[in-house]
């Protein structure tokens, strides 16, 4: 075999063993493919996708189809159960509260919340929580709010150990229903024209905020009594107005 014959000999088997590697990497999949047809499918919004995929396989592979969301080419949200948010940064909370969007993710959100889609945020994963230590108070209350909105619109937080479960409920209980808000003024009640049902809830505080009427609102409660001269923060307003809930001040 003389010298031209070897090297041809050579490049054949090395053009070989390439199109054998092209044909192993086109067959990979980063996420196995659904057992059941109609296993519902979910969007997976993260930016450790390692580790999310590890968690995604061991815990609900059989029972869900997992998918994770590449922003250089968003899909359609409407054919997704819903999204799992396992990272939340600062910047997208924000946008996704004031429903401005404005990046992949927040927009993928915004939409979902829209459509009705299930959310779901892990709660290791939301990021300005990260701050409460460094960040002035005041500043840091804009996310503290901004997180709070995100709840009452429908968006549940989940602890890892718990996502599993969550993610299997077709309610979460976490979840509080939007309510499309009305545009009646709700007046500010005497107590004894305050009905006194079960639903009434009570606020004893001198300053009463978003989180404060938050918490009532995962009661039901269509009244809430509070002091005669207790003040009420622009957000906590806003969110009893939206909920069609009543105050009542006692003397």
């Amino acid at each position: 075999m003389d010298v031209n014959q070897l090297i041809d000999r050579i490049v054949s088997q090395v053009q070989e063993r390439v199109e054998a590697l092209d044909d192993e990497t086109q067959t990979v999949s980063p996420l196995p493919k659904p057992v059941r047809d109609n296993q519902p499918k979910w969007l997976i919004v993260t930016q450790h996708q390692e580790k999310a995929e590890a968690w995604l396989k061991e815990q609900i592979r059989e029972a869900f189809c997992p998918v994770i969301f590449n922003p250089d080419a968003p899909p359609d949200v409407s054919g997704y159960e819903g999204v799992l948010l396992w990272t939340l940064g600062c910047t997208d909370m924000c946008r996704i509260a004031n429903g401005t969007g404005g990046t992949p993710e927040s927009d993928l959100v915004v939409e979902g919340l829209l459509l009705g889609k299930k959310m779901v945020v892990l709660k290791e994963g939301i990021a300005y929580e990260d701050y409460q230590k460094s960040a002035p108070v005041a500043y840091y209350r804009h996310f503290e709010e901004a997180y709070s909105r995100l709840l009452a619109d429908g968006i549940s937080c989940c602890p890892q150990k718990d996502l599993a479960a969550c993610l299997l409920q077709t309610k979460p209980e976490t979840v509080v229903p939007s309510v499309m808000p009305e545009p009646l003024e709700k007046p500010v009640v005497q107590e004894n024209s305050a009905a006194q049902t079960d639903e009434a809830g009570c606020i004893d505080k001198h300053i009463i905020t978003e989180k404060d009427v938050i918490d009532q609102v995962h009661r039901k409660v269509r009244t809430i009594r509070i002091p005669e001269n207790a003040i009420i923060t622009d957000m906590a307003q806003e969110l009893l107005d939206d909920k069609r809930i009543d105050l009542c001040r006692r003397s």
